[in-house]
């Protein structure tokens, strides 16, 4: 049961080191996908956004407002994260890593630098956005991420992440 405990710790509250090591491991495979690819993340992140600021309350797109229940949040969606990790959910599970790292980078200025630096290859997804969502939308029967990215914020990048 100890180690069982332990192991859950390690997944949910990482060391600045992890958090650093999985923000460049996410850097490395978006700096290698094409913008297309990039585009439809961005389109079911958007959507996990939509849902997780309405079950916590917060702006995902103002991390540096979230200071008090940051860890907590992140925490909740290394859960969530974990719970997607079958090949079936791996857009939902890539969706979700993006606003972990956006809010952990948000938080600590050592992460900050890497923040930027995912939030600049997202950005390459923008054009492909729309599209993606209602092409997923077909495949999937259901109009969804159509309804998360029709407002227009999917081109926001959050507060305090932009490019100096």
């Amino acid at each position: 049961m100890k180690l069982l405990n332990w192991a859950r710790k390690k997944a949910f509250n990482p060391s600045l080191g992890a958090k650093k090591v999985g923000a460049t491991s996410y850097l490395q495979f978006l700096r290698t996908a094409p913008s297309e690819d990039i585009g439809a993340i961005l389109a079911v992140a958007t959507g996990q956004r939509k849902f997780l600021e309405a079950r916590y309350g917060v702006s995902l797109l103002d991390p540096g407002s979230i200071q008090k229940d940051s860890k907590i949040i992140c925490r909740d969606m290394r859960f969530f994260a974990a719970n997607l990790s079958d090949d079936s959910n791996a857009g939902a599970e890539i969706g979700i890593w993006l606003w972990i790292f956006t809010l952990e980078s948000s938080q600590d200025l050592e992460m900050r630098p890497m923040g930027r630096a995912i939030w600049r290859e997202i950005q390459r997804g923008f054009p492909h956005v729309l599209i993606k969502a209602q092409e997923m939308d077909l495949l999937s029967g259901r109009v969804l991420l159509q309804n998360s990215v029709a407002i227009g914020d999917y081109n926001v990048i959050p507060k305090g992440l932009e490019s100096p």
